[in-house]
């Protein structure tokens, strides 16, 4: 039935796009639209002016304005790009939840996701360095608990600084980068929820202080951080280590990689890998796949081996219109039989630039050795807005 599963989900596959998904429209790496090589964080002028022209739909456009023209508009608050130095940015993302829907107490909540101020510099003859700084804030009402890692209570605000860092290409395809940033591991999905980014610790609040050193052609892309953990955390929850990440294009449209990590704290040894694989299919359409392993080791505590896999498709509609299929599976403890499957359906839609909505239906089941549990459904609805 898993085999049958997986098969039918791959046969469905075949158009899809959006994020690392780009390449379904020709883009294999991720320093072309961003500046951090890897993906995430704010976008360079290639990638705002892309974003406008060609990926985002053109909803109230009015048919006389060229997508040149909206291109040249992409910069910070509709202005031109090329009369910016200091690149601003603001980008804002929230979420109307619906939980246990399948009981009479289905519960909903809105949750702020994302609320950051970027501002970042480009310099240089060569246009070599790069500075970049990102502000961050979660409301109180999206923390219930607090947030101990930062020592946040229950009922105050979070404020720190998501990402940081100063660049240098040294080539065009060779550069270091110093900072705070997102771990080089795996596929760089928008989904923090997944278990693809939870298992691993690369999860919302999963980037750190170190050094990533990048190096791509066309075909491929190469790197390794090594990292001495949040240093906005509380020290328990600083986990030190190093990541690396190779992918590499064997065809136009299709491109393998592999992931390793190895990392600690006080009370927690972690080591993951990951094998990945992103296909670009027909007009914009894409299908992604990861699978990996991650073995925890507590102190004083036996090892746990836990697998993940995570499979997505973007089904390509109209021009910023997709349809969004998600399927993963857990085993959180490989000597166990235990697993839990969740797929989900939904639809990605870019109306016009800046603003993305997406909505997705879940529904999640836990299996174990002759028995399985009730079906659980529930319902996310998201905007996203940049400028």
């Amino acid at each position: 039935m898993r085999i049958f599963i997986l098969g039918l989900f791959f046969l469905m596959s075949f158009k899809a796009l959006a994020y690392p998904n780009f390449i379904g429209k020709g883009y294999h790496n991720c320093l072309t639209c961003h500046y951090n090589p890897f993906g995430a964080g704010p976008l360079n002028d290639y990638g705002r002016g892309v974003a406008a022209s060609a990926l985002a739909g053109r909803l109230f456009v009015s048919d006389s304005t060229t997508d040149e023209q909206l291109g040249q508009s992409s910069g910070f608050l509709f202005n031109k790009q090329d009369k910016q130095f200091l690149k601003p940015a603001l980008d804002y993302r929230g979420a109307n939840i619906y939980s246990s829907l399948e009981t009479d107490e289905s519960q909903e909540r809105w949750v702020n996701m994302q609320m950051d101020a970027t501002l970042s510099a480009v310099f240089g003859a060569k246009k070599q360095f790069i500075v970049t700084y990102t502000h961050s804030m979660v409301p109180s009402n999206s923390l219930p608990s607090g947030k101990a890692e930062y020592e946040v209570a229950a009922g105050e605000d979070l404020t720190y600084s998501r990402e940081h860092y100063i660049g240098w290409k040294l080539k065009p395809n060779l550069g270091i980068y110093l900072g705070k940033m997102d771990k080089v591991f795996g596929i760089r999905v928008p989904d923090h929820t997944s278990y693809s980014r939870l298992k691993t610790g690369n999860d919302q609040y999963g980037s750190v202080h170190g050094a990533v050193f990048h190096y791509g052609q066309q075909s491929f892309d190469f790197g390794g951080q090594y990292y001495i953990g949040d240093l906005e955390k509380a020290q328990e929850y600083q986990m030190s280590g190093f990541s690396t990440k190779l992918e590499y294009s064997i065809t136009d449209n299709i491109r393998i990689g592999g992931s390793y990590l190895s990392e600690s704290s006080d009370d927690l040894e972690r080591g993951a890998m990951a094998l990945l694989a992103k296909a670009g299919v027909g007009k914009g359409s894409s299908v992604m796949f990861e699978v990996g392993q991650v073995s925890n080791t507590p102190t004083g505590s036996d090892t746990t081996a836990e697998q993940y896999l995570f499979l997505q498709n973007h089904f390509y509609i109209f021009r910023g219109f997709y349809f969004v299929t998600t399927y993963e599976q857990s085993i959180p403890d490989t000597s166990s039989t235990n697993e839990i499957h969740r797929i989900a359906p939904g639809i990605l839609y870019f109306p016009v630039q800046r603003i993305e909505l997406r909505a997705d239906l879940y529904n999640t089941k836990e299996y174990t050795t002759g028995t399985a549990t009730k079906d659980s459904w529930s319902f996310i609805g998201q905007i996203h807005l940049w400028f």
